[in-house]
């Protein structure tokens, strides 16, 4: 067994560096194709961007990780305000506060990909207080964003960052992520949680304490969503929706997939799938 997993994983390294150096050779591109890509797919100046990211889909991009982001800033500029998620594990906020670990909005690094825990770095970015799902805010709207997000009794509901991206009709940047990603999607399951035929959250609620950015220990009441139904969770419906409606806006750089969608367009084309009993989980 051991000689089978040592060739499988040989076997998976060789085709990565076989792609790797084909895109590098064969489709590569820098800062100013990504930036040109933004724009014409709909990102302008003064958006609010909210950004899902995998950096290994990059393939034939010469530039550097924090490119990216200068790239984004480029287009949306100072007035504009750039926003990641910084979630502190990488399977479910119900297994993270079962596991007792105690979150630290100064210090707990970001799972959620490199060009994340990258930005979090950047002394200019703001960390908002919360212990599951923390978002990272970087521009002149950062203040508005972070405000009281320690305040939501849902992670992605009332008072949360989600919650005023929809308030002010923002943008979903998918750099090589696809849909199902998508954290606003748990702003929807709040938002229409009595249009769905079960709650998306447990039955329970969490007493959470963590570490707000000035090192000060608070306690949290909130709830969290269902492994069960997150399991469940299939938002390929929310796209053909919004392919449908004509609000999938998609380009390709290399072995890069870049989507924008305008958050108030996720709403309606959601709506759309209520009015039609599709709810965008598995039976």
């Amino acid at each position: 067994m051991p000689k089978i997993t040592s060739l499988k994983k040989f076997l998976k390294n060789t085709l990565k560096k076989i792609g790797v150096n084909y895109y590098r050779i064969f489709a590569p591109y820098g800062n100013d194709d990504l930036a040109e890509c933004f724009l014409k797919l709909g990102l302008k100046k003064s958006d609010n961007v909210f950004v899902h990211s995998s950096y290994d889909k990059f393939l034939g991009f010469n530039g550097k990780p924090y490119d990216v982001i200068k790239s984004i800033q480029k287009i949306i500029g100072e007035t504009g305000t750039l926003l990641m998620p910084s979630m502190p594990f990488g399977d479910s906020a119900y297994r993270y506060i079962s596991s007792g670990k105690k979150f630290d909005v100064r210090k707990t690094p970001s799972a959620m990909g490199l060009l994340t825990e990258l930005f979090r770095r950047d002394p200019d970015t703001i960390r908002s207080a919360h212990p599951t799902h923390p978002i990272l805010a970087n521009g002149p709207m950062t203040d508005v964003f972070v405000a009281n997000h320690e305040q939501a009794t849902t992670p992605c509901g009332k008072y949360s960052p989600f919650d005023k991206l929809a308030e002010l009709d923002g943008k979903i940047l998918l750099l090589g992520t696809g849909i199902q990603v998508l954290t606003f999607f748990h702003y929807l399951e709040e938002r229409f949680e009595e249009a769905i035929p079960r709650s998306p959250f447990t039955e329970d609620q969490f007493i959470v304490t963590f570490f707000d950015e000035n090192a000060k220990e608070i306690t949290v009441q909130t709830r969290l969503y269902d492994q069960n139904i997150s399991r469940s969770r299939n938002l390929v419906p929310l796209e053909q929706q919004l392919k449908t409606n004509g609000q999938w806006q998609r380009s390709k750089l290399g072995a890069l997939e870049i989507v924008v969608l305008s958050v108030g367009d996720i709403v309606k084309a959601y709506q759309q799938l209520i009015e039609k009993n599709i709810f965008c989980y598995d039976e």
